[in-house]
Formats: C-alpha cells, structure tokens, sequence
C-alpha cells in the first residue's frame, strides 16, 4: 500500500511555489550525509526545479511509477541502449518500491539542460529515499553514447558510481515500451502511479 507515510517524497515532489516547504523533514543518518546536503547544489536544485514546474503548469505534474523488486534485477544493456537511442523529454517524478524505497528523479530536455545547467546533452539526477530517510543523490548528463556522470553525488553504504543513474533511464525506457500503462490503485494518495511491475 502506497502512503504519505511509507512514501513521502510523493507529497513533497507535489509542491508548488505557493505550497512549498521552506525545510523538507529528512531523516539524516550521519554527520557526512547532513554535510553534503547543506552544500549540494544539484540536490537543493532538484526541489527547485520540481516546485517552478509545478507552478508553471498549475498541477502536479510528476510521472510517478510503482515497481516491483524484480525490476531493478532485469538485465540492463539492452534497455539502456535503446533509451540512448529515443529522443529525450523531459520527465520527473519517482520510482516507488514496495519496501518505502523511493528513486525521486528529473530528467531534463537539451533546451532546459542548457537554461538551467549550461551544458549540452541531457540532465538527470535521482535522489535515493527509504520512507524519509536520506540515501544518496547522483547527478550526471545524458549523451548519445552514455551518461557523463558527475562526481557530486553521495551514497550512505558506500560510493556513488552512477548506477542508480543507469537505473532511472532502463526503468524509464520499460514504461515506454509497456504502454500504455495500467494505474497503480493500491494507494491512499492523490498523486497518480503507474504501474511497472
């Protein structure tokens, strides 16, 4: 069952300017986790970025998907070489898993990577959540023959390498291909939530 409680980036990615939290009620597992947040610029970005949306769109504008644990195991290469080869959209919203684990992620257009980043390709980030408590955060830009991955990011058990990167895009490229998609009703929220599974 998705719910505020066991997924709550759902409510903080439905944010407009006029609903915006000043402080977002993450759970902080260490002293370096707490130092990388206050100085990320890609993550603090990544709020930012969701809210003008949202605002500019008047709605909640997040394309939010529930998949299964056996999702994240199918083999990669593939997936990943056809998102490479499909024009990129820009797309954001989060990935929930049934165990409260939440991959909040924004995948920019080239226009939007250039106003706002200043560089070719595309942007993505993913920032990593189990209920609100903070996991990791990686940034990077797409080109036609991988991800540049950035070396900004965070990972509590260990390095951050741009694989939850990899991840976002395969997971991306299987909605694509499965639609049009059936809705995900075994919830308690107002957000819609497609089903990958």
């Amino acid at each position: 069952m998705i719910t505020y409680n066991t997924h709550p980036l759902l409510l903080f990615f439905s944010q407009d300017c006029q609903s915006r939290l000043h402080e977002l009620p993450f759970k902080i597992s260490s002293d370096e986790a707490s130092i990388f947040l206050q100085n990320s610029k890609g993550m603090a970005e990544m709020f930012d970025f969701v809210t003008a949306k949202n605002s500019v769109q008047k709605r909640n504008a997040t394309t939010n998907y529930f998949i299964s644990p056996k999702t994240l195991n199918i083999p990669r290469e593939n997936h990943f070489a056809d998102f490479l080869k499909t024009e990129i959209n820009s797309q954001y919203g989060i990935f929930l898993l049934p165990n409260g684990g939440q991959f909040a992620y924004i995948v920019m257009n080239k226009s939007e990577t250039q106003a706002i980043k200043n560089f070719d390709g595309n942007y993505i980030c993913v920032a990593i959540f189990q209920f609100n408590n903070f996991i990791g955060f990686e940034e990077g830009i797409i080109f036609k023959d991988g991800i540049d991955y950035m070396q900004t990011g965070f990972m509590a058990n260990g390095k951050s390498t741009g694989d939850y990167l990899v991840l976002i895009c395969v997971c991306i490229e299987l909605a694509r291909k499965k639609e049009p998609l059936n809705l995900y009703l075994s919830n308690t929220v107002k957000e819609t939530i497609y089903s990958l599974q």
